[in-house]
């Protein structure tokens, strides 16, 4: 029983290393060209932000 415990908890330590690179990577992709560029991306977070350039309130 512990030896299949060890097994699993090896393999959990690299899916966080993978899913932190990928939002790390996702992070400066949406920062660095997405903004910049106002483009808008997504359903409900891309009205917001559209809503949020387009405002007369700033939010920053």
């Amino acid at each position: 029983m512990t030896k299949e415990v060890r097994y699993l908890k090896s393999y959990y330590w690299k899916d966080y290393i993978v899913i932190t690179l990928g939002l790390v990577l996702f992070a400066i992709g949406f920062t660095g060209f997405i903004m910049p560029n106002e483009i808008v991306v997504g359903a409900l977070a891309g009205w917001g932000y559209c809503s949020s350039m387009h405002s007369i309130f700033r939010f920053s």
